[in-house]
């Protein structure tokens, strides 16, 4: 199994040494699909297939376990905080589907942090962010 390397630096060329002397082709389309006991042990895992723009017909498949996968997204997270506020999934274990809900978002205004702007009160610090009405 490949290894799953992650840097978050973020200053970009963390690899450029690495793929010095080599042909690059940009990706048109990056599509994650899980797999079901992909790993060798019966672990999910995550497919990662990129389909090159340059030679049609040309992909490059990858997989990685699907905790490795989650790790990785935790340390961007860690690096840059919440991303996509206001996100909720679920998913249905019968069909497999995973549902996928966005709401907008706002900024607290004691803590900064970003939550849904369904919340009547801040997640992080309790701060109420509007007043409550009763009808």
């Amino acid at each position: 199994m490949p290894q799953l390397q992650v840097n978050i630096e973020g200053k970009g060329g963390a690899y450029a040494r690495r793929l010095a002397g080599r042909a690059t082709l940009e990706a048109n389309e990056i599509l994650l699909e899980t797999l079901d006991g992909g790993m060798q042990g019966g672990a999910p895992s995550v497919g990662i297939m990129l389909l090159i723009n340059e030679e049609p017909g040309i992909a490059v498949l990858g997989q990685t376990s699907a905790r490795l996968f989650v790790m990785a997204a935790e340390a961007i997270k860690a690096k840059y905080g919440e991303l996509v506020g206001g996100v909720v999934a679920s998913a249905d274990p019968a069909t497999g589907i995973a549902h996928v809900t966005v709401s907008g978002e706002t900024v607290c205004t004691r803590c900064s942090k970003r939550i849904p702007d369904s919340f009547t009160f801040c997640s992080y610090c309790g701060h109420r962010l509007r007043n409550l009405h009763r009808t």
